[in-house]
């Protein structure tokens, strides 16, 4: 039989339950930390601050993957992006943004966003989820063209719409700088 002596054996010491309001704090704290992604958020940090001049919105950061922040769980997840990217007149890192360039996306389903978007005079383009027509599904194909020139990209997207996952400066693994480029 169990004795009331066992169960005062069991008692915390009279001095630590001043401590629970802290043991508390210090359990949700870490509770709250513990459902971040330390890769995500350096991926996140290794973009560095905005340009000095441009403000957040369409026109900010060419050449960064777009979707790591416009995505569910980013910085900017009250604008999330299902595909997003910058495209250069040339390969050439320091060249011009392509302007006007229209961006062909076809998903899995043979669905496309409603509109396909253009490039803004940074060269950059979005499509948001409601953009779409339906539920867009990976892989995706894309074509870009503007006036009578086209061309196709030779792989799919398999799962990442920011075309600077991929669409990076030779060598260039952890700094993402102006990245997707065309010759049209």
């Amino acid at each position: 039989m169990i004795s009331k002596s066992f169960f005062s054996r069991l008692a915390p010491p009279p001095g630590l339950l001043r401590l629970a309001p802290l043991f508390g704090f210090l359990l949700l704290a870490g509770a709250s930390s513990s459902c971040t992604d330390p890769v995500f958020d350096a991926q996140v940090e290794a973009l560095g601050d905005e340009a000095p001049g441009i403000a957040e919105g369409p026109l900010h950061r060419g050449g960064q993957p777009c979707v790591l922040c416009h995505s569910k769980y980013g910085p900017a997840s009250d604008h999330v992006f299902v595909v997003g990217g910058t495209i250069y007149e040339s390969a050439d890192a320091k060249t011009l943004p392509a302007a006007g360039v229209e961006v062909l996306i076809v998903d899995s389903g043979g669905n496309s966003p409603a509109t396909n978007p253009v490039t803004n005079e940074k060269g950059n383009f979005f499509v948001r989820p409601g953009d779409w027509s339906g539920v867009p599904r990976f892989p995706m194909r894309v074509a870009i063209a503007r006036g009578s020139q086209s061309l196709a990209m030779a792989s799919h997207i398999g799962r990442d719409g920011s075309c600077a996952t991929c669409h990076r400066a030779p060598g260039k693994r952890a700094e993402v700088t102006n990245i997707v480029w065309v010759h049209l």
